[in-house]
């Protein structure tokens, strides 16, 4: 390496691959409650928008997965890595230690080919999906006479005793139980992409989280 060259980064790119250029998003479902929506009021651009969990991949995870194959099989485990710590980092659930909890989101029936490189089942726009089935015992409980301080309740009128620990992106929570629905709440969200996503779920009604 010459003076003053830059150390090359992981990104698999002789296989088109490069995991910057991913997003991972979780579908999280109560199964009494439905589908968990994050508010976030603070993108001016944007306004007041629901989102769902998710966002980058960190270096350090892609890295990490390297012993699980290369390519598509290496950037799917280091977005279930990803989801989940993003997960953790926006609402306090935890699923770091139980990954396999973590589904891909079956978009569509099979691969596809797009422009030389495949497709994964989960994958949409460079964005990949991944559904969680949660209970009550996933959340932080509301117990009577004890302090909850730092902790949300939802904004919807329903599971007032479920509590979440959200991050400074986000200033509440709600859940919907129609996808459709759903699917136009995060219509700001990524680029539209997660309004298509849940679309594609709703045409695959047979997988459909809801």
């Amino acid at each position: 390496m010459s003076m003053g060259s830059t150390p090359s980064k992981p990104s698999n790119e002789a296989s088109g691959l490069n995991y910057r250029d991913y997003r991972a998003f979780i579908f999280v479902t109560h199964q009494q409650h439905g589908l968990l929506l994050l508010h976030c009021t603070r993108k001016k651009k944007k306004g007041p928008h629901f989102q769902l969990p998710g966002g980058h991949i960190d270096e350090f995870e892609f890295v990490a997965c390297e012993k699980y194959g290369k390519n598509e099989q290496q950037l799917l485990f280091a977005l279930r890595m990803a989801a989940a710590r993003e997960l953790y980092e926006e609402t306090g659930i935890d699923v770091r230690e139980d990954l396999e909890r973590l589904q891909p989101a079956p978009l569509r029936s099979t691969k596809q080919e797009n422009g030389g490189s495949t497709l994964l089942k989960c994958e949409h726009r460079k964005r990949v999906f991944f559904t969680l089935s949660v209970d009550d015992g996933d959340f932080f409980i509301r117990t009577h006479g004890k302090n909850s301080n730092g902790l949300a309740s939802p904004i919807c009128n329903s599971a007032y005793h479920l509590k979440l620990k959200l991050s400074h992106e986000h200033q509440g929570f709600t859940f919907e139980t129609d996808l459709r629905k759903s699917s136009e709440m995060v219509m700001k969200h990524s680029g539209g992409s997660c309004t298509e996503a849940a679309l594609m779920m709703v045409g695959n009604s047979s997988s459909s989280p809801l």
